[in-house]
């Protein structure tokens, strides 16, 4: 498997250079890692193939903060046998110990079918920094209520180095913590658990620093405590077939920023879609809670189980919540239902009419 893949890498590396046209030398600049080095190292485009060419040069990976290309637009001419690119390579004081990658990118655009395509080819620069050279770092963890710092020493010696952080929220801040004379032993590393006075979920912005002597490493990172994970519940009364259902949904923001949101409710019947319906957009505010109503049409479906389905939109992710539900048959309102005559009432009410007339007849009678 191994022989394949080095195979192929090779296939591709010469196809490349035959569409490119042009090579590189030398394919990687080693650097050992010395502190504050400044240098100026170069690197030769050969013009193998007599071209004339408009070349871009850029820089990628962890050294491009410390590389400054001095060329980004050389050019080449069908008599030019080769071309210099000349680069600057200006390190800190300290870095992360191991291999640190940068890559010198030469590209050129080649119009195909009328369509222009970028072939590029690159240079490794690799800087090694020994365990003696390497910075103290820090590594961020939270959880509800708690900050987690693991401090790391990777240096073959003892280290004593200040620890500051401040933890801010909406550019205020929320917790700072100062630690003075932590003590290190070489290769090694220490846990800091420390408690931040609250229980909220949210992101929050860390800048810490770390004081070793005269040097001093500051740096900024986001730090999650727990993630966004909205919060839907559903309020419906009982649901019947033949009729409009409204549904109530109010939706919960546990994170400390605001979300555009919609809402799509589907209605499955043995895992195929008979209903859809979408919200307007609307605004989830930071903590907050937001109601809205859909209704249920089921006019048209018949009464038996279902399975509802809510899915909540919210910036570029989701959450969806499946629940069962059981359409009843449509309910028939008494003012509807025929009812049997009282023909008791009724026998009685004509005898009592008939009585009345008789009555009146009689007194008529007597007057005259």
């Amino acid at each position: 498997m191994r022989i394949r893949l080095m195979l192929w890498m090779a296939v591709m590396v010469l196809l490349s250079h035959y569409a490119f046209g042009l090579g590189i030398a030398p394919a990687v600049t080693n650097i050992p890692f010395k502190p504050y080095l400044d240098k100026n190292f170069s690197i030769r485009l050969v013009n193998d193939e007599g071209l004339a060419a408009n070349l871009s040069v850029g820089v990628r990976g962890e050294l491009a903060q410390y590389i400054t290309l001095f060329n980004t637009s050389p050019s080449l001419t069908p008599n030019k046998e080769h071309t210099m690119v000349k680069f600057n390579i200006k390190l800190p004081a300290i870095m992360d110990v191991g291999r640190q990658l940068g890559y010198i990118i030469v590209s050129r655009s080649l119009p195909r079918g009328g369509i222009s395509t970028n072939i590029a080819i690159n240079h490794k620069v690799v800087v090694e920094v020994p365990p003696e050279y390497g910075r103290i770092t820090a590594r961020l963890n939270a959880t509800l209520g708690l900050l987690f710092v693991r401090l790391k020493n990777p240096k073959p010696e003892h280290a004593v180095v200040d620890f500051a952080l401040q933890l801010l929220e909406d550019n205020k801040s929320v917790f700072e913590h100062y630690q003075k004379g932590i003590s290190l032993a070489p290769f090694s590393d220490k846990l800091l658990k420390l408690s931040l006075g609250f229980e909220r979920e949210g992101e929050f912005l860390a800048n810490y620093s770390i004081k070793q002597n005269t040097t001093s490493l500051e740096e900024t990172k986001i730090v999650n405590i727990g993630k966004p994970r909205p919060k839907i519940e559903v309020i419906t009364g009982e649901l019947r077939a033949g009729v409009v259902n409204p549904v109530g949904l109010v939706v919960t923001n546990n994170w400390n920023k605001d979300f555009r949101c919609n809402v799509i409710m589907r209605v499955l019947k043995d895992s195929k879609r008979v209903l859809e319906v979408k919200s307007e957009d609307f605004t989830l505010e930071r903590y907050g809670k937001h109601s809205l109503n859909l209704y249920l049409d089921a006019i048209g479906l018949n009464e038996g189980d279902y399975k509802l389905i809510i899915e909540l939109h919210f910036g570029d992710k989701k959450v969806v919540l499946t629940r069962a539900i059981s359409l009843k048959a449509p309910s028939i309102s008494p003012a509807a239902v025929p009812s049997k005559p009282n023909w008791g009432a009724i026998i009685a009410g004509l005898a009592l009419l008939v009585l009345s007339c008789i009555a009146v007849l009689l007194v008529v009678k007597k007057r005259r």
